[in-house]
């Protein structure tokens, strides 16, 4: 006669299938999507409520939005774009004008592998940009010799390694580094490495207390650190119970070459408007803060009212043709 099952496997095996079953349907129904949430003001927002929103087209997601200013006529907002028919990212750049309006995206960089979080930071009188490419178990350096599209490879911070979200700044005399590492195989959310070197340039050397910060909640870089009230902060991604759930900001309290110790300050949740699910960067220039955030977006149906009515106008399908700026500081 045939085994029969304990009524905890039988409820444990329906519970899988029950969850897998949701998720094909939801897949059926919808697509994630990823697109950019802006608020305006000098200082640094911390209630994505105050944003407004940049929808996307419905075949790509923006996500990983970095902010840099453009001169008297507002900012360029450096995006991951993905189209779901290519399945991978390369870098963009939205103009942003002070009175809200948007223009469409302008390519900046494109590799064989996949491009995303497109950080940036001003040194030794140039903007550099440090683009994830973990994909290509590399760090790279680009110099911006024309702004927001032109960047020449300038050389390889870190090689042989897995990192994502490469976040640098400047403490105490020395240039940090921080991002997930993780082996081939291994979730790259759980574990924050740090790095420190006496310039941008290198050489990186691994911090002593390496990994510095091991739980998916508070790991994963989320945008640049920055000084609030005379402390760094450190935006990190809630990747429980998914992938960029949330945001923390992190307060650094210790930060040596033998020590590194932080804790949560504040939580920045998805859902202040109807249907947002998830929000997982903050970048922040003097004038613009700017998150992203994730939808379910129906195949069937137009997004909810509530996000239709917090839309920027700006932008549309059609390339635009935008002046190039030098580069500003």
């Amino acid at each position: 006669a045939a085994a029969v099952q304990p009524p905890g496997a039988v409820a444990r095996v329906a519970a899988v299938l029950g969850r897998t079953a949701r998720r094909a349907l939801r897949k059926g129904l919808s697509r994630d999507q990823w697109g950019i949430a802006l608020a305006f003001g000098d200082d640094v927002c911390l209630d994505p409520a105050r944003a407004q929103l940049i929808l996307p087209p419905p075949d790509r997601f923006w996500a990983d939005p970095m902010v840099w200013p453009a001169g008297q006529d507002g900012w360029w907002v450096f995006i991951e774009e993905v189209l779901y028919a290519e399945g991978r990212g390369t870098l963009q750049a939205l103009r942003v004008h002070r009175d809200g309006r948007w223009e469409a995206p302008v390519p900046v960089m494109a590799r064989p592998w996949h491009l995303s979080y497109p950080f940036l930071f001003w040194w030794d009188g140039a903007l550099w940009m440090v683009p994830e490419s973990g994909a290509n178990r590399r760090v790279e350096l680009y110099r911006c010799t024309r702004l927001p599209d032109r960047w020449e490879k300038f050389t390889d911070l870190l090689t042989d390694i897995d990192l994502v979200d490469a976040t640098l700044f400047a403490h105490d005399g020395r240039w940090w580094l921080l991002g997930n590492v993780s082996e081939p195989g291994a979730d790259k959310h759980d574990e924050l490495h740090a790095f420190h070197a006496p310039s941008p340039l290198g050489p990186w050397t691994p911090h002593a207390a390496n990994p510095v910060v091991a739980d998916a909640r508070v790991a994963r870089p989320a945008g640049p650190v920055f000084e609030r009230d005379g402390h760094l902060l450190r935006p990190a991604q809630v990747c429980v119970p998914e992938y960029g759930h949330a945001l923390v900001l992190r307060r650094i309290e210790k930060l040596t070459t033998e020590e590194y110790v932080e804790r949560t300050e504040r939580r920045i949740d998805p859902g202040w408007l109807p249907g947002i699910a998830c929000v997982h960067t903050l970048s922040h220039e003097a004038g613009l803060t700017a998150f992203d955030f994730l939808i379910r977006r129906s195949r069937l149906l137009p997004p909810p009212a509530a996000l239709r009515r917090a839309v920027l106008h700006g932008g549309g399908e059609e390339r635009c043709d935008m002046p190039r700026a030098e580069v500003p500081r």
